[in-house]
């Protein structure tokens, strides 16, 4: 496996690559269509140094939840228009992050080639997943804004592409994905690969009444560095079965609730939702089903998943509620209908080899209600039952988003404990101020047994040129 200090090369490579594009390439185009760029300070703090729950969750993992922060980001994108219908975007994010431990890196890094709706980046990109609203949900179930983004070459289509033969009545969005794990101080097996596809279809097109869609969604943590096996499979056959989600040829059962299938975490979603349209209002209600090895596949555990009612107002006019969500999740089931596995759980984002769950440094990269802890690798609370609301508005003057949810709390197979009950709220101002400078107020508090009481404020300030 790559070195550390050539993981490190590589990286300041990358930089350079981004950086000499940015200034460059602008002589090799047609025309530069758009350049933006900017910097964002942010500034969180709460009352006993560990951050509320909402300050630090579904933020890309720029924020440390046990100490105070002080962010700051130099970003910018550049779009091109290519020959022959081509574009390019090359996009980068430097964050530094001061707190007890100084840190900095990369938060986004990409160079993206787009085609018609087709697009392919290579690099690490903020993405958002599934048919949740992406401002005032919690996240979707396998793949939300928890963690931050992971190094991969991704190719994808950009929004629904029609089906050929159809009469523009089935479209589809699909994307696959391979990606790399660089975080080993969270991990048992060093360095393992990420396998992520997904295939969703819509029925009707977006001038109908009603959009139906439904969907699956799949990631694997494969290959690595096992220090009790050594080097994991990770050649063309490894491959096949990773990407076929193949069941493995033995009925041995490892500890964390997942059969031995020569060291590989499938996990995912299925993803269905049904959309309705009057005027310039949407509703959406949609359903989200766990998916964690074969058996799980098969509704095992039909009652596990998230249940979400989105409402938006699309028109943009001022109001004082413009978006509602409501989500329901309910992760306590956990069985597999397998008469083998009698008594045990499928254990969500946990496995017995890759012990480092799925996680990236050290937090979930799904729903932020499942949480990692410093005492254990891996997921510590996975069973649970919550209730979440989002809403939003726009003023004259300013926007705000307003969250409360509620969670009862199991922990997680072998670690599991008595029920602890968690309120946590976050009441967010946005002010824009001219035409490049937006500035942001947030409050945040949690209640009960999970986090310690605690109240916590972010400030930030954000300029942005975009010409």
């Amino acid at each position: 496996m790559p070195s550390k200090s050539l993981l490190i090369d590589l990286k300041f490579k990358f930089i350079t690559v981004v950086l000499f594009l940015i200034i460059s390439l602008p002589r090799f185009a047609l025309a530069a269509d758009d350049f933006r760029y900017g910097v964002q300070f942010r500034g969180a703090a709460g009352a006993d140094s560990n951050m509320p729950f909402w300050l630090h969750s579904n933020r890309y993992g720029e924020f440390d939840r046990y100490n105070n922060n002080l962010v700051a980001n130099f970003f910018g994108k550049r779009e091109w228009s290519l020959r022959n219908g081509l574009g390019l975007t090359v996009g980068a994010d430097f964050s530094i992050r001061g707190m007890n431990d100084f840190d900095n890196g990369l938060q986004e890094g990409y160079i993206m080639l787009l085609y018609r709706r087709f697009k392919l980046f290579a690099g690490r990109k903020r993405e958002y997943f599934g048919l949740v609203d992406p401002e005032l949900s919690l996240g979707s179930m396998d793949w939300s804004a928890n963690a931050r983004p992971i190094n991969q070459i991704s190719f994808s289509t950009d929004e629904h592409r029609p089906v050929p033969g159809t009469g523009n009545y089935l479209f589809y969005d699909a994307h696959i994905a391979h990606g790399w794990m660089d975080d080993n101080e969270y991990r048992y097996v060093e360095d393992p690969w990420v396998h992520s596809k997904s295939l969703y279809l819509r029925l009707f097109g977006e001038d109908h009444a009603v959009n139906l869609h439904g969907g699956v969604s799949h990631y694997v943590l494969w290959a690595g560095y096992s220090p009790r096996y050594g080097e994991v499979q990770s050649d063309w056959q490894a491959f096949k079965d990773v990407f076929l989600s193949r069941t493995p040829d033995t009925d041995e059962i490892i500890d964390g609730g997942q059969l031995a299938n020569r060291f590989q975490n499938h996990g995912g979603i299925y993803d269905f939702a049904a959309e309705f349209f009057r005027g310039d209002y949407s509703l959406k209600i949609g359903r989200q089903f766990m998916l964690e090895d074969t058996p799980n596949a098969r509704f095992a555990s039909p009652w596990d998943g998230l249940w979400s009612l989105t409402i938006r107002d699309e028109s943009g006019r001022t109001a004082p509620i413009t978006g509602f969500v409501y989500e329901h999740i309910n992760t306590l089931e956990q069985l597999t209908n397998n008469p083998k596995r009698e008594g045990r759980t499928a254990n969500y984002y946990n496995h017995g080899h890759y012990r480092g769950g799925w996680t990236y440094f050290g937090r979930v990269i799904g729903t932020p209600l499942y949480y990692s802890d410093e005492d254990r690798l891996g997921v510590a609370n996975n069973e649970l039952i919550g209730h979440h609301i989002g809403i939003t508005g726009r003023m004259e003057e300013f926007s705000y988003r307003f969250m409360a949810t509620y969670s009862r709390n199991y922990g997680a197979r072998p670690s599991n404990f008595d029920r602890k009950d968690q309120y946590s709220f976050l009441i967010e101002l946005t002010k824009p101020v001219g035409q490049s400078l937006t500035i942001n107020a947030s409050l945040a508090a949690d209640i009960g047994d999970v986090y310690q009481d605690n109240l916590g404020l972010m400030i930030g300030i954000t300029w942005e040129n975009a010409r």
